[in-house]
């Protein structure tokens, strides 16, 4: 295992990680043949991925006169989503076609198949004096 790890001063003071720091990741595979079928299947397994929290917001005078509200975030990558694990079936048969000149396959695939809510990035919205935040799978 390792760590991916960025480092820009003008962001964040000391290293901070990358967005694509994702640890560990594990994917187990199974593939069962019987005749002229095929079937497999695939468990994958990986740690949240980084991400830079909203905390709040902040008003900020405009030079013109009025003001602006900012979003305010914590470190920069400092919190991490949830795990992702899913499980994925594909179920295949092959058959002869044209008096066994030419083969044909035919398939059944089925995604992420007990449905596991799997958080792929986060998307804030702020108005004034509440927030609402969405995960998107």
């Amino acid at each position: 295992m390792s760590r991916v790890e960025e480092s820009f001063l003008d962001l964040e003071p000391g290293p901070f990680p990358a967005s694509h720091d994702q640890l560990p990741e594990l994917k187990v595979v199974h593939v069962p043949e019987f005749r002229d079928w095929h079937l497999s299947e695939t468990w994958i397994y990986a740690s949240g991925k980084p991400y830079s929290e909203p905390i709040g917001l902040e008003t900020l005078e405009r030079p013109g006169g009025g003001t602006v509200d900012r979003v305010v975030v914590g470190a920069k990558n400092g919190a991490r989503l949830p795990a992702y694990h899913r499980l994925d079936v594909v179920l295949n048969r092959q058959f002869s076609v044209n008096r066994g000149r030419a083969l044909g396959v035919f398939g059944l695939s089925l995604f992420n198949l007990y449905d596991g809510q799997n958080i792929w990035y986060k998307n804030s919205t702020w108005l004034r004096e509440r927030s609402s935040r969405t995960t998107s799978n």
